[in-house]
């Protein structure tokens, strides 16, 4: 699956490990490349539902048609689909702790 970013900072942090490391600690910038590059295997948007780890779940209010993916804890990675494929929109701690 082709996978884009909102912005090139969430391209370079999937990149250079190093980078998501500096800005969100070792375990979210780990999870992150993880879930990207399972993403980046899937065939189509469907595939991803039947990947438990990714805990792929539909967001609401004014996040209706985006997507969010666990990352470890209450870290997330919010995405849109995009074609075919999938936007990255940002990387969020849910809860704003």
């Amino acid at each position: 699956m082709r996978i884009g970013f909102a912005d090139r900072s969430l391209e370079r942090r999937f990149v250079v490990a190093r980078e998501g490391t500096r800005a969100w600690g070792a375990g979210v910038a780990r999870a992150y490349i993880r879930r990207l590059n399972a993403i980046a295997l899937a065939r189509n948007w469907d595939e991803l539902h039947s990947l438990p780890g990714l805990r792929l779940h539909p967001l609401h209010g004014r996040r209706s048609g985006q997507w969010a993916i666990s990352l470890t804890g209450r870290w997330r990675v919010v995405v849109e689909p995009d074609g075919d494929g999938m936007m990255v929109i940002e990387v969020t701690n849910h809860y704003g702790d």
